[in-house]
């Protein structure tokens, strides 16, 4: 819980409309397959979200049920197997008395749903090609001391650091063949 809430914490959704923070945030890893790892993560993002914008929701439950939502919207719209497409009326209608019992501005839904019909969420393939960047271009690279966590011992470790994330190694190059 500690990593997501860094993690989470060195997203900037100030001044950002929900539908863009979300998409800076969906875009910054690959949703995980298991329920409750997302919940945990939406959970997270609506708390960070709510903090930097205060102005726009009445408390994180909004966001969080609201966000969920969109992400449900953006499913139904652009997966091929959905064959009945929801409208807006029944996104609308789906998010009834998610404001403490009160219902958000009907302009803010349509926007959402709107934004979300003409430009589906962009979700990190598993391709390969980010490790390929991650590890072959790195910001900075090279070899720093680390410090054990069980036995305080200090290693020489290899280092990369690439968007803000440091990896670590005990090589610099690992043969596929030992």
């Amino acid at each position: 819980m500690e990593v997501l809430d860094s993690f989470v914490s060195l997203h900037d959704f100030t001044d950002l409309i929900l539908v863009q923070a979300l998409r800076q945030f969906l875009w910054s890893f690959r949703l995980p397959g298991e329920a409750q790892k997302i919940d945990r993560m939406m959970e997270k993002f609506a708390q960070r979200y709510c903090q930097l914008n205060p102005e726009v929701f009445s408390n994180t439950d909004t966001c969080y049920v609201l966000s969920f939502a969109v992400i449900m919207l953006n499913t139904s719209l652009h997966n091929p197997s959905v064959k009945d497409k929801p409208s807006v009326e029944q996104f609308i209608n789906m998010n009834r008395g998610i404001n403490n019992g009160g219902d958000l501005p009907r302009e803010l839904l349509v926007s959402l749903y709107d934004s979300i019909k003409q430009e589906p969420f962009k979700i990190p393939e598993d391709d390969g090609n980010d490790l390929m960047h991650t590890f072959f271009n790195p910001d900075r690279e090279g070899w720093l001391w680390k410090q054990g966590g069980r036995y305080k011992s200090w290693k020489r470790r290899w280092f990369i650091l690439n968007d803000n994330c440091l990896y670590y190694f005990e090589y610099t190059t690992v043969s596929l063949f030992d």
